[in-house]
């Protein structure tokens, strides 16, 4: 068989039905030729007698890699008769494209921003199975920012939390397990969650990426899916509640006849006027706006909160 792009030597495997009823591999020997890649086994012992049929049992699988993700060019699958007693003499021979389809991992209304210490966002991971052939191993897999709490939705409508585990890189990404099962042919496998980012999360960008993983812990394990999809994480805005929302304070002293009021205090003196100042202070400035002189001001200052402090006791009393 040949494939232009299973530039892998075990991109492919061939069983064959042996005369028990059992499926045993055929070696394969892998060669790359002209723009193409080439994969050659045999299986030997039949006999065939005359005018007689045999009808031999063969099955192919497309055993993935990352390598091959994606691509559903058809494989050129050659079968011959030959004699191995005249230099594997061909005797009989057929051609058949077998079209190879690889699974579809995405997102469906993957989000853009996402608010650290905010509401979760949601989203569907899914995996389709486009091809003829059964999986019967197939994890679904998240990853996902390690600062993130997961939820996925259950047949019932109600959310469990799932729990993720370091990746590979610490600190990186974290890997959440939707699903352990197995895929159908020409089925589609579809999880329903939530993602939310917790306070330790950085504000910038993030990434998620679902991914298949194809007969993980044994010698034909491979993984396919897309590239990450970006997220921009948000600072939560500043809560404002509750700022400008209380009286106006009156921050400016009149000298004069002391009033009755609370809303200013009188010095008894000259036609001076005490405006605070950032600082906490008291300015005094004479009609012409100029500022006086220290001694000046002291004295004003005592005189200014003597006042204040009758006014407070007529307004008490």
């Amino acid at each position: 068989m040949s494939n232009v792009h299973a530039r892998v030597h075990d991109a492919f495997a061939i069983e064959y039905r042996d005369a028990d009823g059992t499926w045993k591999p055929v070696e394969l020997t892998f060669k790359q030729s002209d723009r193409t890649f080439n994969f050659s086994g045999k299986v030997t012992g039949l006999t065939v007698p005359a005018g007689a049929t045999k009808t031999f049992q063969l099955r192919l699988a497309a055993v993935g890699n990352n390598d091959a993700s994606g691509y559903n060019q058809p494989t050129k699958l050659y079968s011959a008769v030959v004699d191995p007693a005249a230099e594997d003499t061909v005797l009989a021979e057929d051609t058949k494209d077998v079209a190879v389809k690889s699974l579809a991992v995405q997102l469906k209304n993957a989000p853009t921003t996402a608010v650290v210490g905010g509401a979760p966002v949601e989203f569907d991971v899914a995996v389709n199975n486009p091809s003829a052939s059964r999986f019967g191993k197939l994890a679904t897999i998240l990853w996902a920012d390690p600062h993130s709490v997961l939820e996925m939705q259950k047949a019932d409508g109600t959310w469990e939390t799932v729990t993720g585990t370091p990746g590979p890189q610490v600190g990186v990404l974290v890997r959440y397990l939707l699903s352990d099962d197995a895929l159908a042919a020409g089925t589609t496998i579809t999880k329903h969650v939530r993602l939310a980012y917790t306070a330790e999360a950085k504000v910038g960008q993030t990434f998620v990426n679902p991914s298949a993983h194809i007969n993980e812990g044994t010698a034909h394990a491979a993984s396919a899916g897309p590239q990450g999809t970006a997220i921009q994480l948000t600072a939560a805005p500043a809560d404002t509640s509750g700022i400008g929302t209380g009286p106006a304070i009156r921050t400016t002293y009149t000298t004069g006849t002391a009033d009755e009021t609370d809303t200013a205090a009188t010095t008894g003196t000259t036609g001076t006027t005490g405006t605070q100042l950032a600082g906490g202070q008291l300015a005094h400035t004479g009609s012409d706006g100029v500022i006086k002189t220290a001694a000046g001001a002291a004295a004003l200052l005592v005189s200014g909160i003597g006042a204040l402090f009758v006014a407070r006791r007529r307004r008490s009393a």
